[in-house]
C-alpha cells in the first residue's frame, strides 16, 4: 500500500474508535465519574466534529473553520478536569482564558476559505496551554503517594504526550495542508495514529471506570 492509502484507512478507523467511546460512555454514564463523563463528552463532541468535517469537504472542499472550534472546546474540556485536581485553579482558569482569547480572535480574523495562506495556530496554542495544566497537575501531585491519584497520573501523561506532540506536528500547519510531499503525508499519518491511540485510551479509561462502580 502506498502512504495515501494507508492515510485513507486510518482516516476511516478514528470515527470507529470514538464510536466505541460513546457506546461506552452512553452505557456507563450514570457510572463515571465527573473527569470520565468529561472524557465521553470530549470523544463526543471529536465524533460530531469528524462527521461534520466529512460532510463540509465533501460538500465544500473546505473543513477548516471546525480547526480552531475543536481546538477551544479540547481547552474548556480539559481545563475543567485540571480544575478539579490542580491546587492553583486561578492559573488554570488563566491559562484557559489566554488561550481562548486567542483561538476566538484567529476565528475572527484568519480567512479559512484562503487555503494557499491559511496558517492556523489555534491547535498549537491549545495543545501548548493543555500541556501547561498537566505539568501544573503533575507538580501539584509530584510528592503524593496516594492509589487514588494513580490513574488520573496516567491520563494527565497521556495528554501530556498527545498534546506535545500536537505541538511540534501541527505547527506548519500551512505547509503540511498545501504541500503535496510524501514528507507531509507521514506526518499526517503520524498524527491520525497517535490521534486513534489517544481516543483508544481514553475509551479503556470511561470502561474501567464503568466496570470499577459495578463491583
Amino acid at each position: 500500500m502506498k502512504i495515501y492509502e494507508y492515510i485513507d484507512v486510518f482516516t476511516y478507523i478514528s470515527p470507529v474508535v470514538l464510536s466505541i467511546g460513546v457506546i461506552l460512555g452512553l452505557y456507563n454514564y450514570k457510572k463515571l465519574d465527573k473527569t470520565n463523563k468529561l472524557l465521553f463528552i470530549y470523544l463526543l463532541i471529536s465524533l460530531l466534529i469528524d462527521f461534520t468535517a466529512r460532510y463540509l469537504g465533501y460538500v465544500k472542499a473546505n473543513n477548516l473553520i471546525l480547526w480552531p472550534l475543536l481546538s477551544i472546546l479540547e481547552l474548556l474540556i480539559f481545563s475543567k478536569i485540571y480544575q478539579q485536581y490542580s491546587k492553583k485553579k486561578k492559573l488554570i482558569n488563566f491559562l484557559f482564558g489566554i488561550g481562548a482569547l486567542y483561538i476566538i480572535i484567529e476565528i475572527i480574523y484568519v480567512d479559512t476559505y484562503n487555503i494557499t495562506e491559511y496558517q492556523s495556530y489555534s491547535k498549537v496554542i491549545s495543545s501548548v496551554f493543555i500541556v501547561f495544566m498537566v505539568l501544573i497537575y503533575i507538580f501539584d501531585r509530584i510528592n503524593e503517594e496516594l492509589k487514588s491519584i494513580k490513574s488520573n497520573l496516567y491520563l494527565g501523561i497521556a495528554i501530556l504526550i498527545y498534546f506535545s506532540l500536537n505541538v511540534v506536528l501541527l505547527l506548519p500547519m500551512n505547509f503540511l495542508i498545501n504541500e503535496g510531499s510524501n514528507l507531509t503525508l507521514y506526518i499526517w499519518l503520524v498524527y491520525l495514529i497517535m490521534t486513534i491511540m489517544f481516543y483508544s485510551f481514553l475509551n479503556y479509561l470511561i470502561w474501567k471506570s464503568g466496570r470499577n462502580q459495578r463491583q
